[in-house]
């Protein structure tokens, strides 16, 4: 969400509309804002007397607090390669609080956890092709190309 606009401004809207008696549309296009920035701000000082910004709403609280960022931390040392389904599980055993997959993400980016980008699978034991022959084409790979 945008910053709101500056009180500056809005009282420039305000009085512009008071003196100069302009439309909605002219005070849009000369203060060079949206239509319906202008109709809150005129709304706003008509309701309150005042065009001050209201504060912020708020929004959803937060389910983590800093005691359960410390288990996620030691969750995460414990086992590097346990899946955000699995963290979800054990900071639901380990401290009761229930968290979707998208939160836990969201928490090991802030602690500064990057993903995991090492294969999680053994290397294959089949020898290694240049780049190649391990292109799909039309043509097969000739044991020429393959010596080169």
């Amino acid at each position: 969400m945008p910053t709101p606009i500056s009180v500056d401004l809005r009282i420039r809207i305000v009085e512009a509309r008071v003196q100069d008696g302009q439309t909605y549309e002219q005070l849009a296009e000369r203060f060079h804002v949206g239509r319906a920035t202008v109709d809150r701000v005129l709304r706003l000082q008509r309701e309150t007397g005042s065009v001050e910004p209201k504060p912020h709403g708020g929004g959803v609280e937060r389910r983590i607090t800093a005691r359960e960022q410390d288990l996620i931390v030691e969750l995460v040392r414990a086992r590097p390669d346990a899946t955000l389904a699995e963290l979800c599980f054990a900071l639901q055993v380990r401290a009761g609080v229930q968290v979707s997959r998208s939160t836990m993400c969201r928490e090991l980016q802030e602690l500064g956890f990057t993903r995991k980008k090492n294969r999680w699978f053994p290397e294959s034991s089949a020898r290694p092709q240049s780049w190649r022959c391990a292109t799909p084409s039309s043509r097969r790979c000739s044991p020429a190309t393959r010596s080169a």
